[in-house]
């Protein structure tokens, strides 16, 4: 939380020493005025009390200092404690060597640091400076800056075709997609899903009791989905069809006129709805343009469209997302947020405002390099023994064909890792589609991607 100290400068703080933990709930409890008779002199009574007890936790003992949920391992901040085993094995594998681990370390330490202190400096300088904006509050006013940035954004983009009152910011782009399924999936119902593709597709609509049906995106098709294929699915069961291009994990980019089939195609069938998941709307190569589903006006009353911050500003640990919505879900979505996480927090808020105000020219080389970085695995990964791999359209991913190997998709993910130290994705964790392929992410340098082939290399000679 925000508060003031004695120079009215704003500072944040992000943990505190075991011992005064208890000391901070008493003191909450006894001075945070009651909501509604909150006055200018009791508010600033409050945040300089809490300003005097943080200063005197982080000043006296700066090494004592322990994150508020219980005590503080600095390893937590590159979330070993929640890795997977094979995880957990990429981090001691040699993928991250010692000197990659202190320097993510120090990175976390660094940010950790400058949220305490104040003291902004480095790469992140206008996200963190925002984030600890005194004016941060719990707040789903519509007339907020972050909602009016976000549509005005949009707007701009896509002129008459968004009306702000669709937009809804969420935490992160997953509770889109569980709020989208959640609303039309049950028992009985079926839902098109993109396969291979992003693994919660799938488990949520299994777990909203609706059946999952495979849209195949094939390599045949550029992994494209097909409109008359995705149409000829469609039964009177059907709810809800979700498209993602650019696409994870392929890299595949579906072209306009499967897109315009599609949207025309969908007149026949108005019972069923669009998720258009378009978060890597930003990142594609070689000329080709994002093509939206908001700019076709007739399926507007049933579409919901994904974006957010974590790809197009590498602001994933942000959670950051917004959709937008028809205008008959908003109100049933907004109450869906208000019981499920209330509002995403204010710090993020601004940090996003930041981000979506500054300038654009780090976005656009970011995605220069990931074009480098994307000619560069793939012609690497095309002169493996047994490996063949299409050109990648769009996000940061390569989705090699390993089926010459003669190892399936697993058997391929362990090798690599296990003996080459080097980190992929199984296909079939994306799908049933995905046997015979692996996902490489080129969202690393140019030159480890080349150390991760060297390394791959003599395991399939």
């Amino acid at each position: 939380q925000g508060h003031y100290d004695d120079d009215k400068e704003p500072v944040a703080f992000l943990a505190i020493r075991q011992d005064q933990v208890m000391d901070l709930n008493n003191l909450s409890d006894s001075l945070e005025p009651s909501e509604g008779e909150e006055s200018d002199d009791q508010m600033e009574a409050y945040y300089a009390a809490v300003g005097h007890l943080f200063e005197t936790c982080t000043k006296t003992d700066p090494t004592g200092l322990i994150s508020v949920a219980g005590d503080f391992d600095p390893l937590d901040l590159v979330n070993l404690s929640s890795m997977t085993f094979n995880q957990k094995k990429i981090f001691d594998s040699g993928v991250l060597e010692e000197k990659s681990r202190c320097k993510a370390l120090d990175d976390c330490m660094s940010c950790m640091t400058c949220f305490m202190t104040n003291d902004c400096t480095g790469e992140n300088d206008s996200l963190l400076k925002s984030a600890t904006d005194p004016r941060g509050s719990q707040d789903r006013d519509p007339e907020k800056p972050i909602l009016c940035i976000v549509r005005d954004d949009l707007y701009d983009v896509f002129t008459g075709f968004c009306h702000p009152d669709n937009v809804i910011v969420v935490p992160g782009g997953k509770p889109t997609m569980f709020f989208a399924v959640l609303m039309f999936g049950q028992a009985g119902a079926e839902i098109i899903y993109p396969n291979p593709g992003f693994p919660i597709y799938e488990s949520v609509i299994r777990y909203s009791g609706a059946t999952p049906v495979p849209m195949a995106l094939l390599e045949e098709n550029g992994f494209a989905f097909d409109a008359e294929t995705v149409l000829s699915q469609i039964t009177d069961k059907t709810r809800l069809i979700i498209i993602n291009s650019p696409a994870n994990p392929t890299g595949g980019v579906t072209p306009k006129t499967d897109i315009d089939k599609l949207v025309a195609g969908l007149a026949a069938h108005p019972h069923v709805a669009i998720l258009s998941d378009e978060i890597y709307s930003q990142m594609l190569y070689d000329g080709r343009e994002h093509v939206s589903l908001l700019t076709y006006p007739e399926i507007r009353d049933r579409l919901i469209v994904l974006d957010g911050w974590s790809k197009t500003y590498a602001m994933t640990g942000w959670r950051m997302g917004y959709a937008v919505w028809p205008d008959a879900m908003v109100e049933p979505v907004t109450r869906l947020c208000i019981n499920d996480h209330s509002c995403v927090n204010a710090a993020a808020q601004f940090a996003g405002l930041a981000a979506l105000t500054g300038p654009k020219d780090p976005v656009y080389d970011m995605v220069a390099q990931f074009d480098a970085r994307r000619k560069i695995i793939v012609e690497a990964l095309n002169d493996l023994p047994g490996v063949s791999c299409a050109d990648a359209a769009g996000a940061f991913y390569a989705f090699p064909n390993i089926s010459g190997t003669g190892l399936n998709a697993k058997q391929t993910q362990d090798l690599f890792l296990d003996k080459a130290g080097v980190a992929t994705v199984a296909g079939t964790s994306f799908g049933q589609f995905g046997e015979g392929y692996v996902r490489f992410s080129y969202a690393n340098s140019s030159e480890n991607i080349l150390r991760a082939i060297d390394r791959i290399r003599p395991l399939l000679s």
